[in-house]
Formats: C-alpha cells, structure tokens, sequence
C-alpha cells in the first residue's frame, strides 16, 4: 500500500510552488515536490494521513486565489463604470447559528458576572461594610457614581446579549435542516461525471477548480436563490469535497 498519494500535478514547476509554501506553511510535514517522467508533469505527493487535511488547504488556495481575481475585477469594474452602485456587496465570511449562539452565551455570561459583582462591591462598599477603596471625601462620590455607571451598564449588556442568545438557539435546528436539505439536494443533484462532461478536455488543473466550483455555485444558487449566499459559499467547499474527493 503507498504511503504517499498525489494531491496535485502540472507541467509549470512554478505553479505548484506557492501551493506547496501554503501547504507547508500550514503544518503539514510530509508533503514534497518531485518530478514525474512517466507524465512528464512535476507532483505534490502527501502522506496519506494527512492528504485530506492537504485536500482542504488546495481547495481553499484555490478559493482565496478566485476571491483575489474577482476583488480585482470587481475593482477594474468599479474604476469602468464610476460609483458601481449597481455593483453586489461582497459576500461575509459564513458564521453558523450554533458559534454565534456559544459566543452569545459565554459573553453574556461574562457581562452578567462583572457586572453584577461590580455592583455588589459598590453597594458593600458605600454602605460602609467593606473597605477595599480608599478614597477622599470629595472624590468618592464621583467615583462610585461613575463605576456605577460602567458597572450597570455591562449588566444591561449582558441582559440584552443573553435575550438575543436565546432567540438563536431556536435558530439552531432551521439552520442546521437547511443545511442538511441543501447538502443533500447537491449529493443528489449533482455529480463529478456530469460537471466534468461540461467542461474542456484541455482544462488546466488550476482551471478545472474554478470551473468546478462556478458549477456548483451557480446550480445551488438556482435552486435556493433567497439563501444567505455566505452558507452557499460554506457548502459549496463541503460538496466540492464529497462529489471530488
């Protein structure tokens, strides 16, 4: 059985060198650079244990390289036509119901303790059971009135923070079904055989990535037009995997 497999190959030795400085870049240890004489072609071999881990970092080279070629025309687009009114927004980085939710809460939380234990203290303190602050008669008045402040506000906060926590977390099974829905029409849908029957018999390898990643797109942003376009983005590296994998 090998103990490396071929993650990528191409005739331009140059090609492959900032794919294997990303890769190296990235922790993994095993991958190297060799010429094939059989196919005349310079590979990328990777242990086998962490090929798939190597498959993702190509896939999200590819996809930082798309992002750059189109950031670049959006902005020869935008010098073209003047104010580019018309133009789309650029799409966020996807976050998911169920992160937000966790970072929600641990704030939340955070918020609620500081500042109930900050109002705690300061009640102790002005009632004169506790002394932890010595302060001059004349200033210490301001002082508690302003850490009363701070201290109610990060309370108020953190009220708001943990409202808006639980309303995501009746988002959490939607999203999550949506997802799955989505996932599962692609796998259906969609096949390696039938978007590769599209495309060139010359197509570079390089290429072959974005022409892949267009079909996909465009197929699920056909059939769930009204989707944050940010999930489809997210999922549409997860199909690339499984339908190319």
């Amino acid at each position: 059985m090998k103990e490396y497999l071929v993650l990528y190959q191409d005739r331009n030795e140059d090609e492959l060198r900032p794919i294997l400085n990303h890769l190296q870049n990235n922790d993994i240890k095993s991958c190297d650079m060799s010429y094939n004489l059989d196919d005349e072609t310079f590979e990328i071999t990777v242990a086998i244990k962490e090929f798939k881990m190597a498959k993702q970092l190509l896939l999200t080279f590819f996809k930082d390289i798309m992002e750059a070629e189109s950031q670049v025309d959006d902005e020869n687009d935008d010098e073209d036509d003047g104010a580019g009114e018309d133009d789309e927004p650029a799409v966020k980085t996807f976050v998911n119901k169920k992160t937000q939710y966790e970072d929600l809460s641990s704030s939340a939380f955070t918020l609620l303790l500081v500042g109930t234990l900050g109002l705690v203290v300061l009640v102790l303190e002005i009632a004169g059971i506790i002394h932890l602050i010595p302060l001059d008669t004349d200033i210490k008045w301001v002082f508690y009135s302003t850490m009363g402040i701070v201290f109610l506000t990060f309370f108020i906060i953190g009220l708001f923070s943990y409202s808006k926590s639980k309303a995501l977390k009746y988002e959490i099974v939607d999203e999550e079904n949506l997802i799955n829905t989505i996932r599962n029409w692609g796998l259906e849908h969609l096949s390696s055989t039938d978007i590769d029957h599209t495309l060139a018999d010359d197509i570079s390898e390089t290429d072959l990535y974005f022409e892949r990643y267009k079909h996909i797109k465009a197929a699920l942003n056909a059939e769930f037009s009204d989707t944050d376009p940010s999930l489809i983005e997210e999922l549409i590296e997860q199909l690339y995997m499984e339908l190319f994998e």
